[in-house]
């Protein structure tokens, strides 16, 4: 798409979003109940979930491709914190269409408003989308994300009518979709329910491969410690020419309850997984110090990084909400300064 495309492009994006809304899909789905949209010339499908079953911010979101039912899965997870809920925002890729107040609006977003002049309607909320993804802060979709957002909107529209009209049964409960798809050789559209894999599936388990490290391990002396682990999105932008967007500030947080203070803090970068962190900590944590009594998590990605690790070396693993780390969080939300590294001295 060209720069002259692009606020064609936003209108036909805003348009499409506004006549979606008009249509109250939150009336007839729910934000687990999914329609997927099959693109001509994509090879995986679009999943769009329905937002404002709760009357807040209606709209919806878009995930691209089979790989993104598991965030959907983590997203839509019926027994989630507060705070949890809170950090898989940022820790997920989708695109995003909600009504917001504009008293809260960006200047990013008010651009985006001027451009279309829709900034004099006298309104008191208007349709804003949000890119996501991973270790990123959320931003403005770019060109080429506004203009695969077209197509699947008009995708949604298109299979809500059909479903209505012929009263389309689905089994949401038995892991059906609403599918919309071009059928190549009829020719056309068609639109009926067909099942996905399940989302709601476990983080996948991780295993150190150094058995010769893992012996070392198990036989480092218990040193009787209870700590806290929890990963932490801070919210604030860093910006580096290196990465494509401002950077989300993504921590790995350790509390030592006997210690009464936070021993460890270290952010990934964008290329670094959770697991790979974890375990940096771990082995790091244990040769110095002894093999802790207990880690204390309520993130998943730290069961699935440490449980086999932890069974074998004999660290019990418990669940926990961790109220006492979102105060320390908070701390440092709105923080500037340069996060490394910071072991227990």
């Amino acid at each position: 798409m060209t720069q002259t495309d692009a606020p064609k492009n936003w209108r036909e994006l805003y348009d499409a979003a506004l006549t979606l809304e008009q249509m109250k899909p939150w009336l007839y789905f729910q934000k687990t109940q999914l329609i997927a949209v099959q693109l001509p010339d994509r090879e995986e499908p679009v999943f769009c979930s329905i937002l404002g079953e709760d009357k807040k911010e209606p709209g919806f979101s878009l995930y691209s491709g089979w790989d993104s039912l598991f965030d959907i899965g983590r997203l839509t997870e019926p027994e989630l914190s507060g705070a949890y809920t809170q950090y898989l925002l940022f820790d997920h890729n989708s695109l995003t269409c909600r009504r917001q107040n504009r008293s809260a609006l960006s200047r990013e977003h008010w651009q985006y408003l001027c451009e279309l002049g829709l900034e004099t309607e006298e309104q008191d909320s208007s349709l804003t989308f949000f890119s996501y993804q991973k270790a990123y802060m959320p931003c403005r979709p770019d060109d080429s994300e506004v203009a695969w957002m077209i197509p699947v909107c008009r995708g949604v529209i298109s299979a809500i009518q059909t479903f209505l009209r012929r009263k389309i049964p689905v089994d949401w409960d038995g892991g059906q979709v609403l599918w919309h798809g071009y059928h190549t050789l009829r020719g056309q559209w068609d639109t009926f329910a067909s099942v996905v894999p399940d989302p709601h599936r476990p983080y996948p388990a991780m295993r150190l491969e150094n058995d010769l490290l893992r012996k070392r391990l198990q036989k480092a002396p218990c040193n009787g410690r209870v700590l806290l682990i929890d990963f932490f999105y801070l919210g604030t932008p860093i910006h580096a020419k290196e990465f494509p967007r401002p950077i989300n500030p993504h921590l790995l947080l350790v509390f030592d309850n006997a210690l009464n203070s936070l021993i460890y803090r270290a952010m990934l970068l964008p290329s670094e997984t959770e697991s790979a962190a974890l375990a940096n900590f771990f082995v790091k944590y244990v040769m110095a110090k002894g093999r802790m009594a207990q880690i204390r998590a309520r993130n998943p990605l730290v069961f699935s990084a440490l449980s086999d690790t932890c069974q074998y070396c004999g660290v019990e693993m418990c669940a926990d909400p961790l109220p006492f780390l979102d105060q320390i969080a908070e701390k440092l939300t709105g923080s500037r300064q340069e996060f490394e590294e910071n072991p227990d001295e």
